[in-house]
């Protein structure tokens, strides 16, 4: 009875040294979003990797992280959502003994940006709605259904009959590092997405113990 108490003991503090330190990395990483979002954004990371500590210490791979933000700036265009799923994050093992989580490598991620009617109104400068999984512009009292798509060069285009295509460019950012190849209309969100090989240049040292080099 007392040797399961006591392995029972173990198992405890091994779990909750676990969630220690996948909490750490989660924070920075929520952090340094931040930082590069701006200051009205919000950041949210989990990892999906259990035991954490020991798939690090073994194999060098954090598992899966996502990372949402909400209200990001940019210098164009804003981001009322963005969403950055990456799949078998792996770190440098030789920097866990300082804490210090530095992402060197993914095997791919997912990007999406969400935009509300009001972040597109403010983009084409006319009334916009979205519902039903339409697009609907209002021009000089008349609506008009507007079809997204996906440009060759990566900005959106919104087609409304009989008036010019709205293009709105999507610039490459630290946190955005992929082209539009994927758009679609889910509830009252437009949904811009794009698949990526590499870490987005402002994660790459996001997992790292402030005040570090």
């Amino acid at each position: 009875m007392r040797k399961l108490l006591v392995v029972g003991v173990v198992l405890a503090a091994l779990v909750a040294l676990d969630a220690v330190a996948k909490g750490f990395v989660e924070s920075q990483i929520e952090s340094r979003a931040r930082n590069e979002a701006g200051v009205e954004a919000s950041a949210s990371a989990r990892i999906h990797s259990f035991p954490f500590v020991g798939r690090l210490l073994v194999t060098g791979s954090a598992g899966d992280i996502d990372l949402r933000l909400k209200d990001v700036a940019g210098q164009q265009i804003r981001f009322s959502r963005l969403s950055i799923s990456l799949a078998d994050v792996r770190l440098n093992k030789a920097k866990l003994l300082t804490r210090k989580a530095e992402i060197t490598s993914i095997d791919k991620g997912v990007i999406t940006m969400g935009f509300t009617a009001a972040d597109l109104g403010q983009i084409v400068h006319l009334p916009v709605t979205m519902s039903n999984g339409r697009i609907v512009v209002s021009v000089r009292g008349a609506t008009a259904v507007a079809f997204p798509s996906a440009a060759a060069d990566g900005s959106l285009r919104l087609k409304v009959s009989g008036l010019p295509d709205f293009t709105v460019p999507v610039p490459r950012t630290r946190l955005v590092n992929c082209a539009v190849r994927d758009v679609k209309v889910s509830g009252g969100e437009l949904q811009a997405s794009c698949v990526v090989e590499e870490i987005p240049p402002a994660l790459l040292r996001a997992a790292q113990r402030v005040g570090s080099a």
